[in-house]
């Protein structure tokens, strides 16, 4: 079981850096999202809210695969202290259950179908997933996208047809260039009857069929040992810790510590990722999010 000891002690490991969280962007990313058609879906709710009295704009939306590939996209208008409630479940159209992806909300503050330097910061947002036949909620976390964040600070020239190589890094993630590096320490719980889930998502294309990586994990008691980590997609991943090869069973709960790689960088702005650990206990009778915290700069 999970104690707030054991994640104490985790954390206090590293020199934390928070991430930039809450505060209002040019866009926000949602880093997992799925549906199973049944009402366990996940839910956003949008806030626009412009520096300078406006009459709003368009807010424009694309689901990518754990892939990055472009899935679906769409757009709605919002106004000057407007809030909007999007469901995926209702977005999503047919042939997407169960399919897991990540979503970009971009504002597009002077409605011409582009992120320029003309755009203001006007969206932030929240996120939940709902798991209706369990009578659950999560809190899903969410980071703010800056201009520089798409294209390599280029913009995008049209909000419709955002592709794999539109998001280039993540400022307000864990975020890595050339020197220095940044750990992720990815936090679980496995005893109990516990289960976990942890959720890392990359802005560089870091994973693939047959990718790993060499970590170092940590159980409540300092112990550690060496291991293998599977990346298979892209840019999104879920890992089970129950399931790597080699991991002790007596290590039942305590974190992961990954050097997140900058991957193939061919823009020069280095990357960005993020991660969170979703756990099931039967001790709180419901799922909790931990934000996985990473230090670096």
């Amino acid at each position: 079981m999970l104690c707030a000891a054991a994640v104490a002690g985790a954390v206090g490991l590293a020199e934390v850096h928070a991430y930039e969280m809450g505060e209002f962007g040019q866009g926000m990313l949602v880093p997992r999202v799925v549906h199973d058609g049944m009402g366990s879906t996940t839910a956003v709710g949008l806030v626009w809210s412009c520096p300078a009295d406006t009459d709003g704009g368009t807010v424009y939306w694309t689901f990518f695969d754990a892939n990055a590939n472009h899935v679906t996209d769409g757009s709605f208008p919002m106004t000057q202290n407007d809030r909007y409630a999007f469901v995926w479940q209702d977005q999503a159209g047919v042939g997407l259950d169960g399919v897991e992806g990540y979503l970009v909300f971009v504002a597009d503050s002077n409605n011409d179908g582009a992120l320029t330097p003309a755009d203001d910061v006007c969206l932030m947002g929240e996120a939940f997933h709902v798991y209706a036949g369990s009578n659950d909620v999560a809190f899903v976390p969410t980071f703010q996208m800056i201009f520089g964040d798409f294209n390599a600070g280029g913009g995008v020239p049209n909000l419709a047809a955002m592709g794999p190589g539109t998001i280039t890094t993540l400022n307000s993630g864990a975020f890595v260039s050339l020197f220095p590096s940044s750990n992720l320490y990815m936090q679980y719980s496995i005893g109990g009857g516990d289960a976990t889930q942890i959720v890392i998502w990359s802005a560089e294309p870091i994973g693939g069929p047959g990718v790993f990586y060499t970590v170092d994990i940590f159980d409540h008691e300092q112990n550690r040992k060496s291991l293998n980590i599977p990346l298979p997609q892209a840019a999104l991943n879920v890992v089970d810790p129950a399931t790597l090869v080699g991991l002790p069973s007596s290590f039942l709960n305590g974190f992961i510590r990954w050097s997140v790689p900058i991957g193939p960088d061919p823009d020069g702005d280095g990357n960005g990722a993020v991660s969170y650990s979703l756990i099931q206990s039967p001790a709180f009778g419901a799922r909790q999010t931990i934000v996985n915290p990473h230090d670096g700069v």
